[in-house]
Order: structure tokens, then C-alpha cells, then sequence
């Protein structure tokens, strides 16, 4: 079985074999789960240099799925992921770092309805395999937790005996199984055909489209509290701001415009 540093290639997610999934408390006695049965996602993976690779994912908001028709209406309302006008949640993972043989650190951009907020996650390497019909296949697990409020979340219902009816802190869990689909780089644009800002410039999809909002990360990660609604007995969210962030510099040819210009494509298929 190969390592965390033996994998290289472009890798897709397999839906039929990964779960997407998540949990947060209610009336501050139980914990409600849910899931997320719509996504893809891609990830272009060199584990001798893992500052070179590239991950992206994509989340269908209209397939949350907590087995109540009329919770799953409400969550899929504009008093939460607001579908209709945000159908997919994003998150393009950037920054790398091997910290061992079985676990893997992710920073990146994950973006909920339009806030950005910059996350880490620690992956457990679950091995490498090469399926009966002949697929190498790579698996992974890792959980998250999240403030709702910080990515404007923030409907609630205050309860009679005090307290909050839903969590802010929601754990998201991920187990994913990808297979691999081809070389180490896509075919589509070889590398040094175009820089970044050319890229940007000449992308007619990026006009019309609204900004997204960014919040600063906050000092320590952990659970905000039972509340994420807006009233006189409990904290605002955090402020929203809008940020327009310059474009990165890269060399023609490098490796990091060509894993900058993948993650950008990927980002556009959504």
C-alpha cells in the first residue's frame, strides 16, 4: 500500500463511495445530523512536493438532507443557505503540509453562501487501493467544526427556559474515497500558455457575478455558543466586509500558475 508521499496524479472524488456530512445541537440537549448527498470534487495531488498540489470541491446547497421534509425546506430558505440565490458551497484548499504518515494539514477557502472564510483541516490518511475494476483509489477522513454565524448564518429561536433552539457550532464530517483520473497535470492548458491576470481578464464568467463577502479568521478556533441570532441578549455575528484581494504574481510556466489556473478552472465548472 502506497504512502501519503507516494500519491501523485489528478484525483476525483467518487460521490457513490465518499460522504459528506454534518452535525449540530439542538435545544442544547441532542445533536441533529445531516448530509449533503450532491457534490463533486477534484484534486490535483504530488506528494513528493505537496506545496504543488491543488484541491477543490463543490457542494450542491439544495441537497441537504436531514430526513424532515419541512427542516430541509426551511434550511434550503433564504433564513439559511438561501439555495435560489447560492446553489453550491465551495472549498479550494491551497496550502499543504504533511505533518506525518497518516495525517495531512488543508488550508484553504471555504465559502458558504457569500462569505469566504480562510479554514484548516487535518485529513487522516485512510490508505490506497486499486479497486476490482482496476481504480487506484486513495481514501481520506476529517472533521471540522464551524461557526454558522461567522458565514451569516444567523437565524435562531430563543428558548423559555434560556438558551438557544440551534447550535452555532456545527462539526462538518467528511469521508472521502477518490479515484485516479490521469497524469500529474491537465492536458487541457499546458503550463506557461497564459498567466493568471491574463486568465482573469479573459474570463467573460467573472463579469455579473457578486462579490463574495470575506471575514478575517478569528484567533482560536471553538464553539460560539448556543446563539447565532442577532438580538439584544446575545453577541452580532461578525462584522461582514467585502475585500477585493489583488491578484497573485506568478511566473509564466511555473508550477504554481499552472496550479493556480487548475484550481481556477475547477472553480468555474463548479
Amino acid at each position: 500500500m502506497q504512502g501519503i508521499r507516494d500519491i501523485h496524479g489528478l484525483y476525483h472524488l467518487d460521490p457513490a463511495h465518499s460522504a459528506l456530512g454534518f452535525r449540530v445541537r439542538h435545544a442544547g440537549l441532542s445533536r441533529i445530523r445531516g448530509t449533503f448527498d450532491q457534490f463533486h470534487g477534484h484534486a490535483l495531488i504530488d506528494g513528493g512536493n505537496v506545496q504543488h498540489s491543488a484541491l477543490m470541491v463543490s457542494i450542491s446547497a439544495s441537497s441537504i438532507n436531514t430526513l424532515v421534509t419541512d427542516r430541509d425546506a426551511h434550511l434550503r430558505s433564504a433564513d439559511f443557505l438561501d439555495v435560489a440565490t447560492y446553489p453550491a458551497l465551495t472549498f479550494v484548499g491551497t496550502d499543504f503540509e504533511i505533518l506525518d504518515d497518516d495525517h495531512v494539514r488543508v488550508g484553504g477557502d471555504l465559502t458558504i453562501k457569500d462569505v469566504t472564510r480562510r479554514v484548516d483541516m487535518v485529513f487522516a490518511w485512510g490508505g490506497s487501493s486499486t479497486d476490482p475494476f482496476g481504480n487506484e483509489r486513495i481514501g481520506f477522513q476529517s472533521e471540522l467544526a464551524i461557526s454558522r454565524a461567522g458565514f451569516g448564518l444567523t437565524w435562531n429561536a430563543a428558548l423559555e427556559t434560556g438558551g438557544w433552539l440551534i447550535g452555532d457550532e456545527v462539526t462538518l464530517e467528511i469521508e472521502a474515497s477518490a479515484v485516479k483520473k490521469g497524469s500529474t497535470l491537465p492536458d487541457e492548458e499546458p503550463p506557461g500558455r497564459r498567466t493568471q491576470d491574463a486568465e482573469a481578464a479573459a474570463d467573460p464568467a467573472d463579469e455579473g457575478r457578486p462579490a463574495r463577502r470575506s471575514l478575517e479568521p478569528e484567533a482560536s478556533t471553538g464553539s460560539a455558543g448556543e446563539g447565532g441570532t442577532v438580538s439584544a441578549s446575545q453577541p452580532a455575528a461578525p462584522e461582514v466586509q467585502t475585500t477585493n484581494p489583488k491578484p497573485q504574481t506568478t511566473t509564466p510556466g511555473s508550477v504554481e500558475e499552472t496550479r493556480i489556473g487548475f484550481l481556477r478552472r475547477l472553480v468555474r465548472r463548479g
